[in-house]
């Protein structure tokens, strides 16, 4: 996930908010509902990029790049 999307993702959730109030859910529904997604909305802030996958580190760990697996 690219943080260039996340504007995308404030513009969507704003959009099925909008949406479902002009349906007429009810506000503790919405306020549940955003309640809920904050756990994951907040781990991808936190993880950024998961576990060094993308990381610029070049600790020399070898683990994670499958070309050198059985090198020494």
């Amino acid at each position: 996930m690219k943080r260039q999307h996340f504007p995308w993702y404030a513009v969507a959730l704003a959009a099925v908010i909008v949406g479902a109030v002009a349906l007429g859910a009810p506000v503790s529904t919405l306020l549940l509902l955003l309640i809920v997604l904050a756990c994951p909305v907040i781990m991808m802030f936190m993880m950024d990029g998961g576990h060094g996958h993308d990381s610029k580190d070049d600790s020399g760990d070898t683990h994670d790049n499958p070309d050198s697996a059985g090198k020494l």
